[in-house]
């Protein structure tokens, strides 16, 4: 009896120890599993922040690409300056103006005379035209416009209309002018020397794109595609009819501008 104590004694010891050493190799085997899941989750964190550091400094390369391009189309822009009197902006509606060898001439303001006065030549103009009396502007009726060109050369020139706004008769003289034209480039897309010299200057410079056009002036009223316009119009209180800019491009380009009033 006493040697089945001792034997049954002996034998549960020995499944004692079998169990701690499964615990213990359980145990083990589990911080080493712990150990590997923290070490591989830790090496995903580090990849997952590498590559979003890569990320950011790709976008920041790509937006400082792009600032950089925008600020060297800006520092071209800057490079024109308008002349005193004109104004920022390319199509300001509350000042159509341009400038004729150094003096500003305003649409809706400047009369026929004055323009001389400042030494403007006109093709074919005379002291008869210009004391001819010119009735008030009516809707529709075209005769009371004093179209004229100024002289530049045989491949430009610059159109100008006058009209009548009084109640009643006026020499020719005292219209104020209400319309210019101008090509900045010929079919060949050179520029004109009137456009390079300065003689005749507009708030914009010569060669800008829609897109500039677009980012100083806001969005167009119009555009018409087929041929190639920009407009910015106002509607005439006094006319069925509307003024403003009228800007031309070919090849994206600006070549031609109409600029008109109207009251």
């Amino acid at each position: 009896m006493k040697k089945y104590i001792i034997a049954v004694a002996a034998l549960v010891a020995m499944l004692s120890l079998t169990a701690c050493g499964e615990t213990a190799t359980s145990e083990n085997t589990s911080e080493k599993a712990v150990e590997v899941t923290t070490a591989s989750y830790e090496a995903e964190e580090e990849q997952a922040a590498e590559d979003n550091e890569n990320e950011e400094a790709a976008n920041e390369e790509e937006i400082t690409e792009a600032v950089t391009e925008a600020e060297t189309e800006a520092v071209a822009d800057e490079t024109f300056k308008p002349a005193e009197g004109l104004s920022s902006k390319y199509a300001d509606l509350d000042n159509r103006s341009f400038v004729y060898n150094g003096h500003l001439f305003t649409l809706g303001k400047t009369t026929m005379q004055e323009m001389v006065d400042a030494g403007v030549t006109f093709k074919g103009n005379s002291d008869e035209k210009m004391n001819k009396e010119v009735g008030p502007a009516s809707d529709g009726d075209d005769t009371v416009h004093k179209s004229l060109t100024i002289s530049e050369s045989d491949s430009q020139s610059i159109g100008c209309e006058f009209i009548n706004i009084t109640g009643s008769s006026i020499p020719a003289k005292e219209c104020v002018i209400c319309y210019v034209s101008a090509l900045l480039y010929d079919n060949r897309g050179a520029a004109f020397n009137v456009s390079e010299s300065g003689t005749v200057e507009f708030a914009f410079p010569k060669g800008i794109t829609r897109e500039d056009l677009y980012a100083n002036s806001g969005d167009p009223t119009e555009i018409d595609d087929d041929l190639n316009r920009v407009d910015y119009l106002v509607d005439s209180t006094m006319f069925d009819d509307d003024s403003g800019y009228k800007f031309f491009f070919e090849d994206n380009k600006l070549c031609e501008v109409h600029m008109s009033w109207l009251p």
